[in-house]
């Protein structure tokens, strides 16, 4: 590796790894008053809906990104090629946010019973359209970072992560606060913080994204090739990742049906104590 190349290597690496520093640290200030206002009746259904987001969020998105930018990455010089990458990626992260997405919008209280806490519909669905948000931001994400732009990537996560403190945080204090909302929808309404930044930042990344539009002669591959490449790179690194959330997912619908089934409680004090865990 040249120089100049390591140089570049090492100064996007820091710019990413100062954005999750920062993401993490915002994320620190959203989740402790937020448990303080939403209480352990709000933050069981807040966390069952983030269970399901997380698992659906990994199928979707934990390898792809990463297939994409090498994908991109080897197509030094060729911009044709590169940007047929980008349409066929950027078309199966939109059928994949589509489906997951719908998912969650349309089967709110399936989900929640196969967690055995039907108060997470509310959540669950307010956090929709963060997903299918997120599912177009990894696209762009993958595509730049493969242009070896890390500074779109840090600035969208920034973004995504504070407004979702602004929003979330805001619309938790006015329900529990001012309104005196159920739990539940306070929990949906804090969670909708979420797909606000989601939202948001998709907006912000596709303006950094854009830049000049070079030409080029090459002849790209066929996207059939393409999309094999992606999927063979990319279904690996998920079914790896997508380990950990299963397992949360798990957990939290056997303590919830033990504690129904097996203790007779109700599902109210059964969501209460997970919330409080």
């Amino acid at each position: 590796m040249s120089t100049g190349k390591r140089r570049g290597f090492l100064g996007g690496a820091a710019i990413l790894a100062g954005a999750v520093a920062i993401t993490k640290l915002i994320g620190a200030v959203y989740k402790i008053p937020l448990g303080n206002l939403l209480g352990k009746e709000g933050m069981g259904p807040f966390q069952a809906a983030y269970n399901v987001y997380s698992v659906l969020l990994t199928v979707s998105t934990a390898g792809l990104p990463l297939a994409l930018s090498r994908l991109v990455a080897e197509a030094l010089g060729r911009v044709n090629q590169r940007r047929r990458i980008f349409r066929v990626a950027l078309g199966l992260f939109f059928m994949l946010g589509l489906i997951g997405g719908g998912l969650m919008l349309l089967l709110p209280d399936a989900l929640a019973a196969l967690l055995h806490n039907d108060l997470a519909a509310q959540a669950i669905r307010a956090l929709a359209p963060s997903l299918f948000c997120v599912c177009l931001l990894s696209a762009i994400r993958g595509y730049t970072q493969g242009q070896g732009r890390m500074l779109p990537t840090a600035v969208s996560q920034i973004i995504e992560s504070s407004s979702k403190l602004i929003v979330g945080l805001s619309l938790a204090w006015v329900l529990t606060q001012r309104m005196q909302a159920p739990p539940e929808t306070a929990a949906a309404g804090a969670i909708l913080g979420v797909s606000a930044g989601s939202l948001l930042s998709l907006l912000t990344l596709r303006t950094l994204r854009s830049g000049r539009s070079d030409t080029g002669t090459d002849v790209p591959d066929g996207r059939r090739f393409i999309l094999r490449r992606l999927l063979e790179i990319g279904i690996p690194v998920t079914l790896g990742s997508a380990g950990m959330s299963l397992v949360t997912l798990l957990d939290q619908s056997v303590s919830m049906g033990v504690l129904q089934r097996s203790l007779g409680l109700s599902v109210e004090v059964a969501n209460g104590l997970y919330g409080e865990y």
